[in-house]
């Protein structure tokens, strides 16, 4: 008995390396959502000072209601600057469920404000 399969040979991106290494170690805050720190390059490229925090993936969740996507980039939450993905997840746990809360996002190079309510 004899089968043929067409096999494709090539490089995956590394995005897609990065992508299942954050995957791994998820879990879940209260925006149902991933992010990582953005290294010197991609802050250069997305024209960023030294603040902000990328998400690398949206689950159905209270950012996922807003719009909130992957690539975006997370500024502030509240009045609190996100230097990086250590005072994220600080907020992040210590906001009050029930409240509408003010998250300023950059997509492609535009800030975009959205109001993010936690349950």
């Amino acid at each position: 008995h004899k089968k043929t399969i067409k096999v494709v040979i090539g490089l995956l991106p590394d995005e897609v390396t990065v992508a299942s290494a954050v995957e791994s170690k998820k879990e879940l805050n209260q925006f149902a959502i991933v992010v990582s720190g953005l290294t010197a390059e991609q802050r250069e490229q997305l024209d960023l000072s030294k603040h902000g925090v990328l998400v690398q993936s949206v689950d159905k969740g209270p950012a996922s209601s807003v719009g909130i996507q992957k690539g975006d980039v997370i500024l502030r939450i509240q009045n609190n600057v996100i230097r990086d993905v250590a005072d994220f997840d600080k907020i992040v746990k210590e906001l009050p469920a029930g409240q509408s809360i003010a998250v300023l996002i950059q997509r492609r190079g535009s800030p975009i404000f959205l109001a993010l309510k936690i349950k």
